[in-house]
């Protein structure tokens, strides 16, 4: 019955959003560690992953979210920003943060929710907060 649940295209995509949310929050966090850096390079989630998801999305053959191209890799769309080659910019990796964070903090209270109906399904049973 889990594994069910767990291939729901909506429950899927949920938890490789969450998946991808963490790992580009590393991706940009290490460019503000090294934003002073000379010739550090940008990184972030890969530019593939969105078009895959989206197209997966679309076709309705999403299965577990176990088969998508999550990684972390030069943004070869930065551009340079200091004269030494470091291309990173504080106030937009900044920005990226705080975006990506509400990203995160939406599909965690999405998936909250989701489990908390399957539970009251289950159970018969609503619990208050």
């Amino acid at each position: 019955m889990l594994e069910a649940i767990a291939s729901q295209p909506n429950y899927a995509a949920a938890r490789v959003w969450l998946d991808a949310t963490a790992m580009r929050h590393q991706a940009l966090a290490a460019n503000l560690a090294n934003a002073s850096t000379p010739g550090y390079q940008r990184v972030d989630l890969n530019a593939d992953f969105t078009d895959t998801l989206r197209r997966e999305l679309e076709t309705g053959h999403i299965g577990n979210g176990q088969n998508f191209p999550l990684a972390i890799e030069t943004d070869p769309t930065a551009r340079t920003v200091g004269p030494d080659g470091n291309n990173v910019s504080m106030e937009e990796e900044l920005q990226e943060i705080n975006q990506n964070a509400l990203r995160y903090q939406f599909m965690t209270q999405y998936m909250s929710m989701s489990l908390k109906h399957i539970e009251t399904a289950i159970t018969g049973r609503t619990q208050t907060s």
